[in-house]
């Protein structure tokens, strides 16, 4: 059981680069379809590759329509709705939602999987709530000099649309898991394959030349990212519980970025902000022990 909690806290570390590494990006002219499309291409190839090594070389119907939803989401939500919005606004309304919906999904789901023997413990339903709480009091800080005011009706419909479709993507990738445990390279192939087609089209409709240097190594990193965690995450929820293993990679390298964000981009660690780190780490405790 310890080499699954070390396989946790691996998850951990590639999503809080994968994070620094998306936003420095984005913060700088970065263009997400170009970035999700070099993601896409990186993460099929990855697939494509493990299918052929270790794979069964069949394709179950269970993977493709999970796959196929989780592209649909992971293209328009995350690429285009969730990367614009960093991009070209506050990084913590955006965020929040986006990880409440990746959070909320899974677990949520992962109920109806429960048994009368493992339904969830008071500790465990006690972390959720205070990762939660976590995420929107750490969500309240300023970004960027601009305050959750400015935000128009346009841009918080984009926010909950994004995750919405956070929150489904996520769920889909937890559903595929538990409904077909073999699916774990069919699946990044069909939700990486779809996904690319979809920023395919929306790149040639907006005209877009080659990508730049910078979106192609961070969708090289971010690609292969997302194939080791998907491949760690279906190896790790059958033996470890969604409700402990969702909120420890979402909640964790939220923290992490806001401490790296308070030394090195200067940025003011409020009270409430600070309640929110010690609600995140009071969770984290519940869900361990």
């Amino acid at each position: 059981m310890v080499a699954y909690y070390l396989l946790l806290i691996l998850m951990i570390l590639i999503i809080f680069a994968l994070w620094m590494i998306n936003r420095w990006v984005l913060k700088h002219e970065g263009r997400p379809e170009l970035l999700g499309i070099c993601t896409n291409i990186i993460g099929l190839l990855g697939g494509l590759l493990l299918f052929f090594l270790y794979g069964d070389h069949s394709f179950s119907i269970r993977a493709l329509f999970f796959g196929t939803i989780y592209g649909i989401c992971y293209s328009l939500g995350f690429i285009m709705i969730i990367f614009n919005c960093l991009k070209i606004g506050p990084t913590g309304p955006t965020s929040t939602v986006t990880n409440i919906g990746a959070l909320v999904g899974p677990t949520i789901a992962s109920f109806l999987w429960f048994s009368n023997k493992n339904s969830p413990s008071f500790n465990a339903i006690l972390g959720l709530i205070c990762c939660i709480l976590s995420i929107i009091l750490i969500s309240l800080k300023k970004d960027d000099g601009k305050q959750k005011s400015d935000l128009n009706r346009k841009w918080i419909r984009l926010i909950i649309l994004g995750g919405i479709f956070s929150m489904i993507s996520a769920a889909s990738q937890y559903l595929a898991i538990q409904y077909d445990t073999n699916s774990t390279f069919s699946f990044i192939i069909v939700n990486n394959g779809v996904s690319l087609i979809i920023l395919l089209f929306i790149s040639f409709i907006k005209q877009n030349k080659f990508p730049r240097k910078g979106e192609i190594l961070a969708g090289t990193y971010t690609g292969i990212a997302n194939v080791t965690l998907t491949v760690l995450l279906f190896a790790l929820l059958k033996h470890i519980s969604a409700i402990i293993v969702y909120p420890l990679t979402i909640a964790i390298p939220m923290l992490l970025i806001l401490i790296v964000g308070s030394y090195f981009y200067k940025e003011k660690l409020t009270k409430v902000v600070i309640l929110g780190c010690i609600s995140g780490l009071i969770g984290v405790g519940f869900l361990f022990f």
